[in-house]
């Protein structure tokens, strides 16, 4: 398996597409982090829990790994 550092929290996979997200600095596949936040907007109207630690973001604070 691969090591933490280099795998989603969600998936448990090594990352495919990483992106941070701005406020806590954690990072996540791409895919695997859109649906958490499409499945939350639904529920919530806009905001999602970090699934690591449980801050609240937005889409707008997703930080491709093209910018980090």
């Amino acid at each position: 398996p691969p090591s933490d550092a280099f795998s989603c929290a969600i998936c448990h996979d090594t990352f495919k597409k990483p992106v941070m997200l701005r406020e806590c600095k954690h990072i996540f596949c791409s895919l695997c982090i859109n649906r958490v936040l499409s499945d939350e907007q639904i529920n919530t109207g806009c905001t999602a829990e970090c699934p690591r630690c449980r801050k609240q973001f937005t889409r707008s604070q997703i930080i491709y790994s093209s910018d980090i």
